[in-house]
C-alpha cells in the first residue's frame, strides 16, 4: 500500500508498534516544550496516556461528544486559550472525522501541537475531501489484530516538520 497517495504529508516513519511511535513523540514533545501539557480524550486507550504520564508530561482528560466519540473541541479551546506549551492527542475513533473545522482552526490559533490518531479509520485514496480531514502536525495510524487491517502490528507517523526528522 502506498501511503503517499492516502495522506498529504511529506515525511513518514514506520515503527514496529504504535506505542513505540508514541514514546518517540512524547520524547519529541519534551524537547520542544518546557513543562508540556497534553490533552487526551477521556475514552482513549490507556497505553498512550501511560506513556505521557511516565514521561512526566502533564495530562488533561476531556470528555468526548456522545454522538461521535470525538473529543469535545469546545472544551479543548477553553483549556488551550491561556495555556502555553500545550499539545492535543486527537483520536478519530472508528472512522469518525470531525466536521468542526472552525473549532480546529481556533485550537491552531492557540499554538497547540496536534497529534492526530486516525485509529480504526478507513479512507479512500486521492480524494480532496479526505485530505482536508487530516490536520494534525503529526498523523499516526496503527495496524494490528483489532484494526481494520493488519500490517505486522506496526504504526506509521506522517508529518511535514523537518525538526522531527532530525530528532
Amino acid at each position: 500500500m502506498n501511503f503517499r497517495n492516502l495522506i498529504p504529508y511529506k515525511n513518514n516513519f514506520f515503527f514496529g508498534r504504535a506505542n513505540t511511535a508514541i514514546w518517540m513523540l512524547a520524547k519529541y514533545i519534551k524537547t520542544k516544550y518546557i513543562k508540556p501539557t497534553i490533552i487526551l480524550p477521556s475514552s482513549m486507550c490507556v497505553s498512550p496516556a501511560n506513556i505521557f504520564f511516565y514521561e512526566k508530561i502533564k495530562t488533561i482528560f476531556v470528555d468526548v461528544n456522545k454522538e461521535t466519540g470525538i473529543i469535545d473541541l469546545k472544551k479543548v479551546i477553553k483549556i488551550t486559550k491561556n495555556k502555553k506549551n500545550c499539545c492535543l492527542f486527537y483520536v478519530n475513533l472508528f472512522g469518525n472525522f470531525s466536521n468542526e473545522k472552525k473549532l480546529i482552526k481556533k485550537i491552531r490559533e492557540n499554538n497547540v501541537f496536534i497529534i492526530q490518531d486516525i485509529a480504526q479509520t478507513f479512507f479512500l485514496p486521492n480524494k480532496k475531501e479526505n485530505f482536508e480531514q487530516f490536520f494534525g502536525d503529526v498523523c499516526i495510524t496503527s495496524f494490528g489484530y483489532s484494526k481494520i487491517f493488519d500490517h505486522s502490528h506496526g504504526s506509521y507517523i506522517f508529518f511535514d516538520s523537518e525538526k522531527l526528522i532530525s530528532f
